[in-house]
């Protein structure tokens, strides 16, 4: 149990990044210069479709060397400093550079963090132990987004929504490299079972030896 509510706080804090960046990414690019709408909707599709090309990269790559959690925490930690980089650096065609390296490393890790928690969670309690995760996670849906646009109305400026959002990249895979690799195997579950059920027997059947 410790173990899902490790992965559903890292699964929140991966959301309220990832749904920062795709619900204001039009705005954040619109406030490096001036530039039209026709402009800033072609050069929000940039960063997607760098994300798009890390996606399968990253995953295949992770399937290769059959590692998880070491490529969600790298690509995190590559999403959350581009992040603030893109806050801070004065030039914008460099921010908006590492914007798109930051929808890179936050989106590449998707696929591999499912793949991780499917390996982590072996056995009859993967699927609600799942469940429990994406349901949890949501809340860093709402939380990201809200509060790109609160600090943007108190500051007048993206650039500390970006930090703040680089922060929870970064959290996020902090608490990927503090996990273990040590899923909960698919013989400790039966063993669990196992026991469930002679503790059944036994209430039914008192006597049984």
């Amino acid at each position: 149990m410790r173990k899902v509510w490790a992965l559903s706080a890292l699964f929140s804090c991966f959301l309220s990044a990832l749904y920062g960046v795709l619900m204001w990414a039009p705005q954040i690019i619109k406030a490096f210069g001036n530039l039209s709408d026709i402009q800033v909707g072609l050069l929000s599709a940039i960063p997607f479709g760098c994300a798009a090309v890390a996606m399968p990269v990253i995953a295949r790559r992770s399937d290769k060397v059959g590692e998880r959690r070491l490529h969600v925490a790298c690509a995190m930690t590559v999403g959350g400093p581009a992040l603030l980089a893109s806050a801070y650096v004065p030039d914008k065609t460099v921010a908006f550079v590492f914007l798109c390296v930051a929808a890179a490393g936050i989106w590449g890790s998707l696929g591999v963090f499912w793949s991780m928690t499917s390996a982590f969670l072996a056995g009859p309690a993967a699927a609600l132990g799942i469940a429990v995760i994406n349901t949890l996670a949501q809340v860093g849906g709402l939380i990201g987004p809200s509060a790109v646009g609160f600090v943007r109305d108190r500051t007048g400026s993206f650039s500390l929504s970006l930090t703040l959002l680089g922060g929870f990249a970064l959290a996020a895979a902090l608490i990927a490299y503090a996990l273990d690799d040590q899923p909960a195997t698919s013989a400790e579950t039966g063993r669990k079972t196992d026991r469930k059920k002679d503790q059944r027997d036994n209430a039914v059947n008192p006597g049984r030896s």
